[in-house]
């Protein structure tokens, strides 16, 4: 799974309403740059994990189905509300444009299409709203 082409798909689908798109290595990396990104709304993209089932064969041959599961971190930064509450009106806006833009579609990369999984607060911090959307595909 390569997640430039999730990046590349949200910029050329969901741009607007995101005003910046890019590829972070975890949501610790995101929440350093978004501090200095005066770009908001944004989405990252980071890496969440993967899990395979058993080897469907033994003795040396090999084949299993892995599953990949990556985020879509979304920054909505509201400076007249240090607490998120102006963000988080904003946020249904972004998932709208985002979870349809990935969910049913087939990256190159991927042997299937996207599904969601699961959406989760991350954080509320300096008037940064910080959601987590999780995604998987084989």
């Amino acid at each position: 799974m390569n997640l430039l082409e999730i990046r590349d798909r949200l910029r050329a689908e969901a741009m607007p309403p995101l005003k910046l798109v890019d590829n972070v290595g975890s949501s610790a990396a995101a929440q350093g740059q978004a501090r200095g990104v005066p770009q908001s709304p944004a989405a990252f993209t980071v890496p969440i994990g993967e899990d395979a089932e058993p080897n469907r064969y033994g003795h040396g041959a090999h084949a299993q189905r892995t599953t990949s599961r990556f985020g879509v971190l979304l920054a909505v930064r509201e400076l007249s509300d240090a607490k998120g509450g102006a963000a988080a009106d904003a946020l249904d806006t972004l998932r709208d444009a985002v979870i349809p833009t990935l969910i049913g579609w087939q990256p190159a990369s991927a042997d299937e299409e996207i599904e969601f999984v699961r959406g989760s607060l991350v954080d509320i911090q300096d008037g940064i709203l910080w959601w987590l959307d999780e995604f998987r595909t084989t």
